[in-house]
């Protein structure tokens, strides 16, 4: 992946952060369960990075399966990094239902 050429991102944002989630949601009883993978946090820029975004596990129970991705968007002022305000372009995606 290649920031620059790959994401869009909000005026000001130096960094964004990436991290995908498996879900079990029983709509029928109202049980639900989930488990996620490391975040992964980059600058934006012109590095090509490879990112695995593996969750760490099978969720318990027997409804229906989401995957979901979200990304984040934050601006480095002196060594520290915080999220934008402007939470537009900060979004949570159904990726797959199975």
């Amino acid at each position: 992946m290649k920031p620059t050429e790959q994401i869009r991102f909000p005026e000001g944002a130096t960094h964004f952060s990436l991290q995908s989630g498996f879900v079990n949601l029983d709509f029928e009883t109202g049980a639900s369960d989930i488990t996620y993978s490391a975040v992964s946090n980059l600058p934006i820029d012109g590095t090509v990075s490879t990112i695995a975004l593996t969750p760490s596990g099978v969720p318990a129970g027997a409804g229906l399966e989401f995957m979901v991705l979200l990304i984040e968007f934050f601006q480095e002022v002196n060594g520290q990094q915080y999220a934008l305000n402007n939470g537009a372009y900060n979004v949570l995606n159904i990726v797959e239902v199975v």
